[in-house]
């Protein structure tokens, strides 16, 4: 099985090196690289351009418009390979990385998707934990990735007992899918800019249609850069809005299933409020009613 990389970036070329590096280091080459740049300078573009004479596979560079959903899309109309892989601009891979994800694919040709595993995501703090339970906010646990009823995820990670775990989701820094996939579904572009939930939204509805799952063995750190990244405002009111769009689209099973909407947003609440607390500003709290205010708007416009 043949993989292609693909990295999607914008004005983080020194994190973007560092990636480059730890592909260069992989036990087993991908085949073939694609970076998709949106940058608003010249640094990530002449990086590539001196990368294409250090790797010994083809590296291919393109400029877009900024947006993930938008870039990705861009990166798989480009690829050629069995198997596309998806790291952020901001991961360091283990050395057997591209190793193990081949490995995954072997166990059966059933499986269309693979997420990895991520070695510095944190158990969350004893309160935190708890709001995300009881709300049924996203959470990481090492138990089978879902979506749950409220629409948020829970994504498997850190060490299982099994080789692997069958699961809903996949994060986005560090997925590969089977190549046939993209014949019918694409990223969705509604999601612009830095997004959030994008993942979430894309992988369950892969899980609809075939197996996905967590394979351990394939590591990665996601140092999660500062650069080009949203204030904490505009990623709480990112958070509401995308999550919003994500239930609509795929959850919504009933109307008895917009009690658990509800009841997640009002925790989203409650967690917002925390973050204040716990960061001493009022940005998240913030960010939570910008969103309110356009959903109550966009209700409103549509009666």
């Amino acid at each position: 099985m043949n993989i292609s990389v693909i990295i999607c970036t914008k004005n983080r070329s020194q994190d973007l090196k560092v990636s480059l590096d730890s592909i260069i280091n992989q036990s087993i080459l991908p085949d073939e690289i694609i970076v998709v740049d949106s940058s608003t300078n010249f640094d990530t573009k002449l990086l590539c351009k001196n990368y294409k004479n250090i790797f010994s596979i083809p590296l291919f560079y393109y400029q877009t418009a900024p947006g993930l959903t938008k870039q990705r899309n861009i990166g798989v109309k480009h690829s050629s390979k069995e198997i596309i892989a998806f790291i952020d601009d901001d991961v360091i891979l283990e050395e057997s990385y591209f190793k193990e994800i081949k490995e995954a694919f072997a166990v059966s040709d059933k499986i269309l998707g693979v997420g990895g595993r991520i070695l510095n995501v944190k158990p969350d703090a004893l309160f935190s934990g708890i709001l995300k339970k009881i709300f049924l906010l996203t959470e990481f646990a090492e138990k089978k990735g879902i979506v749950k009823k409220s629409g948020f995820a829970r994504f498997p990670y850190g060490h299982c007992t099994e080789s692997f775990l069958p699961t809903q989701v996949i994060m986005g820094c560090s997925s590969s899918y089977r190549r046939g996939i993209f014949d019918e579904y694409k990223f969705d572009e509604y999601f612009e800019g830095y997004s959030v939930m994008e993942d979430v939204e894309f992988s369950y509805r892969i899980s609809k249609q075939g197996l996905l799952i967590y394979w351990p063995a394939a590591k990665l750190i996601h140092k999660k850069s500062p650069l080009d990244r949203n204030s904490t405002a505009q990623r709480y009111e990112m958070l509401i809005l995308n999550y919003f769009y994500v239930f609509k689209k795929n959850v919504k099973r009933s109307p008895f299933d917009w009690i658990f909407f509800y009841w997640s947003l009002s925790g989203l609440k409650l967690h917002a409020i925390y973050f204040c607390l716990k960061l001493g500003t009022i940005s998240p709290l913030l960010g939570v009613y910008s969103a309110y205010r356009k959903l109550l708007s966009e209700n409103l416009d549509k009666h």
